[in-house]
C-alpha cells in the first residue's frame, strides 16, 4: 500500500458520531482550503445532513454521512434526501479536491 485513497476532513459541523466534537466544527470554507492542498480526494464528515450537505459537497466535492443516516427512523429516506440536496447543488467542483499534483 502506498497510502491512503481519500482524506475526511472534519468536524464540519458539530457529530453525535464522536464523543466530544458535538461543538467542534471547522465550517465548509476550512474544508475547502485542505481539499486544496491535499494530494488525495476530500470527504467532509461531521454533522452532515440533508439541510447542509450541499454547502459541503460544493466545497471539497463530497461528503461522508453516518448520523443522520444511521439515526434516521428512514435511513433510505435519508439518504435520498441528502443525494437529492446534493444534485440540487447549483455548482460543485468540476473534479474532487485534492488530488493536488504541484
Amino acid at each position: 500500500m502506498e497510502g491512503a485513497d481519500y482524506l475526511g476532513v472534519g468536524a464540519v459541523y458539530g457529530t453525535t458520531s464522536k464523543a466530544g466534537l458535538e461543538g467542534e466544527r471547522i465550517g465548509p470554507a476550512r474544508v475547502a482550503e485542505v481539499g486544496r492542498a491535499a494530494r488525495i480526494p476530500c470527504l467532509g464528515i461531521g454533522g452532515i445532513s440533508a439541510e447542509n450537505a450541499a454547502a459541503v459537497f460544493r466545497a471539497c466535492g463530497g461528503v461522508a454521512v453516518l448520523g443522520a443516516v444511521m439515526q434516521s427512523p428512514n435511513p433510505g429516506g435519508a439518504v435520498r434526501q441528502i443525494l437529492a440536496t446534493m444534485e440540487a447543488s447549483p455548482s460543485a467542483p468540476s473534479a474532487p479536491i485534492g488530488g493536488n499534483q504541484e
